[in-house]
């Protein structure tokens, strides 16, 4: 039973995704890439908006009994985010200007909700906070590859 359940749990996740990125695109969002592997994690999508890069993070929850993300899970995007901020800026600096994909020097992250499994799922989009700040050491370390 448990891995059924699992089963159809990957499944609700996987169409919320789906869900979600034909929502972003139909505002204007261009998708960068789907199901994103950093060192730190799983990226749901990440997104232009236009303004800048944005690291979406999609959850389904079926009622409202426990919350979307947790600490550790935000500090994991956080984590992600710097990462992928940090090859953005290496691919400005090693790119011809001519042949430079459209990128920016902002990153956000946004936890999208989708809640309810009727015929109209509630969504919802909020910017998570995120300081760059955080990870300057980070940075140092691991150095830009």
């Amino acid at each position: 039973m448990k891995r059924k359940a699992a089963l159809r749990s990957r499944q609700f996740g996987s169409w919320a995704e789906r869900y979600v990125a034909l929502r972003l695109r139909c505002r204007g969002w261009q998708i960068l890439a789907k199901n994103l592997i950093t060192p730190y994690g799983e990226v749901d999508l990440l997104c232009n908006d236009g303004r800048g890069l944005v690291v979406v993070e999609v959850k389904y929850r079926s009622s409202h009994q426990f919350p979307s993300l947790r600490g550790d899970q935000q500090r994991r995007l956080e984590r992600a985010a710097c990462w992928i901020q940090l090859r953005e800026r290496r691919l400005k600096r090693l790119s011809p200007q001519k042949n430079r994909p459209n990128l920016h020097s902002g990153i956000r992250i946004d936890l999208v909700e989708i809640r309810g499994g009727g015929m109209f799922p509630r969504f919802s989009r909020r910017a998570l906070s995120f300081s760059e700040m955080t990870y300057r050491s980070e940075e140092r370390d691991e150095g830009v590859r």
